[in-house]
């Protein structure tokens, strides 16, 4: 299914704005209208369409003054940013804000990513973030949920709060490597069902 929310970014050259999203940060064309300088192109689940200024029709509410997008971010969620760090470092692209480490507080816990930022060549600021790890709370039970290091798809959980310091259980997600909160619940309540009270452990 595709998303609600697709933004349309005007470029100033669409040929050298797919060289970058593409070439360099690993998205694919879905589509385009060379004719209209028009190019729609998706990474996993994130959707931007790409339009020349001057090839089509554009709606321009002021005068484009570069680094365009100016208040704007576009947050890209990723299984991991070290291949697209390692490629921009490779076309020569220096990144907005070096990769960092940061926990986020939700209303269904802590959650921690992995992100950095970079600029389009047109001046869009992007935020590329892999998910880390998180705490969830589920029957009163506080668990930390992270994606395992060279295994996109697996998940690893740590029952925080249990009897048995480092104790938990290991699944392994869809084929595009997401999981829902419905889906760590259901898997972390399921492996709360197995817990002998007397050990603290599966039976």
């Amino acid at each position: 299914m595709d998303p609600a929310l697709v933004p349309e970014l005007l470029v100033g050259s669409v040929a050298v704005s797919t060289e970058f999203w593409c070439g360099v940060c690993g998205f694919e064309i879905r589509y385009e209208r060379p004719e209209e300088g028009f190019a729609y192109v998706v990474l996993g689940g994130a959707h931007v369409m790409l339009e020349e200024v001057g090839a089509g029709r554009n709606w321009v509410t002021a005068a484009l003054e570069r680094p365009l997008g100016r208040g704007v971010n576009l947050q890209v969620a990723v299984p991991s940013i070290a291949p697209i760090v390692e490629s921009l470092r490779r076309a020569g692209r220096p990144l907005f804000m070096e990769p960092e480490i940061k926990w986020y507080r939700t209303d269904h816990g802590d959650v921690g990513v992995e992100q950095f930022l970079v600029t389009d060549p047109d001046g869009y600021l992007i935020r590329f973030q892999a998910s880390v790890s998180r705490t969830l709370e589920v029957d009163g039970e506080r668990f930390e949920v992270s994606t395992r290091e060279g295994h996109p798809g697996t998940f690893d959980y740590t029952w925080l709060t249990g009897p048995n310091p480092g104790y938990g259980f290991t699944e392994s997600g869809s084929s595009d490597h997401t999981r829902t909160d419905a889906d760590h619940h259901r898997a972390i309540g399921d492996f709360l069902s197995g817990i002998n009270p007397a050990t603290g452990y599966l039976d």
